[in-house]
């Protein structure tokens, strides 16, 4: 008997030894978190390296960071989405004061592929069709018109690749064909031809006309301003068409262009990504930029030239100074690229975007400064805490990266009890003390107020926890922390027991 045990343990163990390592994944973000779209379950207005904890559980195939709001698309096809919903960008039938955990978006059929613009959201479906909702341009009656849930995009068929960025939204055909709707401010949609020149908003899906052959889109843009989209064609080239007014097209010129115009001396090109005033393209291992430079978001130190009042380059150039380049994204001033598994960044820091700043709750920045509160770089600097990063995502005010191992603590927590809710939070030591605010959270009625935040304590810096007692059950309170410790106030939402 005792052998029979033995033989089994031995088995066992072998098993073990043969079964593949199941490598883990999870979700991290950076930058502007004011409605909670980093996914760490709460608000601040700046947010260094973070976890995105209420994102655990979730099986993660993409990503994808919109204005105030993201999203995240598992294996089977589910969508979730969290952040702020003003524009019904939740997808959940009923307009909320948003969400700082993740909801399923309702779809009809699992989706392949999700894209976020600056309040809308598109859904590329299995069977090749496309849902959309949120901001959808306007109508007559008034501006934006509000999708809310999902509805089916008519007129697209047989899509393989869903684009959105600003208040632009693209669709590309498995026969490289591309449709472009939405804003079209300064030429972004590319329904000129012929001489024709368009800048009126195009409120349904066009075929861009005399393109073909075209493997991915790219579009970069910001509601109600405009932007630039870029097309890489099958044969490794780069077409672009839209606002110009600092080098964007790539071309050597300064002018809009309403139809697909040939970005200069791009081959063998393996991806692109588009920004605002910042385009990028990936050679091999080897990242290019173009366009706008006025922040440091070419990362290049020193701008090549002169666009009007500002600086940019008018021509793609090699970002020399980084190395072994897997994956480029462009954001809204700013930039990210991935590098031997970890994150740089580079370009305007705006409530810092870039991510560079500090290790755990509040600790020094280390950005050069220009003007009040304009922080920048201009060269790329590694993401703190980024170190076997699978892809990143750049938005409108931070990033979004899937990084492999297992998710660490959250920085911060809020537990339930009895007529209570207990606070904890991670940070170095410090000197500086704390204090704990709270107030009831439930969004108020048209011309209503949320009331004033009470003083719930000030706490010594040794701090790391506190409960409020007395609640109400069942209502929804907001609970803040506030220490000169923390580059920004944090809040936390929940509800007591009863």
């Amino acid at each position: 008997m005792r052998r029979l045990w033995f033989l089994l343990f031995v088995w066992l163990m072998l098993l073990c030894l043969a079964a593949p390592a199941q490598a883990t994944t999870y979700v991290v973000g950076w930058g502007r978190n004011f409605q909670g779209q980093i996914g760490a379950g709460y608000k601040s207005n700046w947010q260094p390296f973070t976890p995105a904890s209420t994102l655990k559980g979730h099986a993660v195939k993409q990503i994808a960071v919109g204005g105030e709001f993201s999203a995240l698309l598992t294996p089977k096809g589910e969508m979730w989405v969290w952040g702020g919903d003003g524009y019904g960008e939740l997808g959940n039938s009923k307009r909320m004061e948003g969400s700082l955990k993740p909801i399923r978006v309702p779809l009809k059929e699992p989706a392949s592929q999700i894209a976020l613009g600056g309040a809308q959201a598109l859904a590329l479906l299995d069977n090749g069709e496309v849902e959309h909702w949120g901001a959808q341009g306007c109508t007559p009656e008034g501006c934006p018109l509000v999708i809310n849930p999902p509805e089916i995009v008519p007129g697209l068929e047989g899509i393989v690749e869903v684009v959105a960025k600003g208040g632009t939204l693209g669709a590309r055909t498995a026969s490289g064909h591309v449709y472009l709707w939405g804003e079209n401010h300064t030429g972004e949609v590319c329904d000129g031809h012929a001489g024709k020149v368009s800048n009126q908003d195009v409120p349904a899906p066009e075929l861009v006309p005399d393109l073909e052959g075209v493997k991915q889109v790219a579009i970069g843009a910001i509601d109600s301003i405009g932007g630039t989209t870029l097309f890489l064609m099958d044969d490794g080239t780069v077409m672009s068409c839209g606002g110009n007014a600092q080098g964007e097209l790539g071309d050597g010129s300064t002018e809009n262009a309403f139809a697909p115009v040939s970005v200069a001396g791009l081959e063998h090109v393996a991806e692109v990504s588009a920004g605002y005033h910042v385009m990028m393209a990936r050679v091999d291992e080897t990242a290019y930029v173009w366009g706008g430079d006025d922040v440091g978001q070419l990362g290049l130190g020193t701008a090549p030239e002169g666009c009007g009042e500002g600086t940019c380059s008018r021509y793609p150039l090699p970002l020399t100074s980084l190395h072994s380049v897997s994956q480029v994204s462009a954001g809204w001033l700013f930039a990210d690229a991935v590098s031997n598994g970890r994150v740089f960044d580079w370009g305007w820091d705006y409530l810092g975007r870039l991510g560079v700043g500090e290790e755990e709750l509040g600790q020094t920045e280390r950005v050069p400064r220009k003007g009040a509160g304009a922080a920048f770089l201009t060269t790329p600097e590694p993401v703190e805490g980024t170190s076997e990063v699978q892809r990143v995502e750049a938005g409108y005010y931070g990033s979004l990266a899937i990084e492999k191992g297992k998710y660490p603590k959250p920085r911060i927590e809020l537990k339930a009890g009895k007529e209570s809710l207990t606070l904890s939070w991670r940070s170095e030591d410090t000197t500086e003390p704390w204090q704990v605010n709270y107030r009831v959270g439930v969004k108020p009625k048209r011309g209503e107020q949320l009331p004033k935040w009470t003083l719930a304590a000030n706490l010594e810096p040794s701090a790391r926890t506190y409960t409020i007692t007395g609640l109400t059950p069942g209502v929804r309170y907001g609970v803040q922390l506030k220490s000169k410790a923390l580059r920004s106030t944090l809040t936390v939402f929940g509800d007591p027991l009863s």
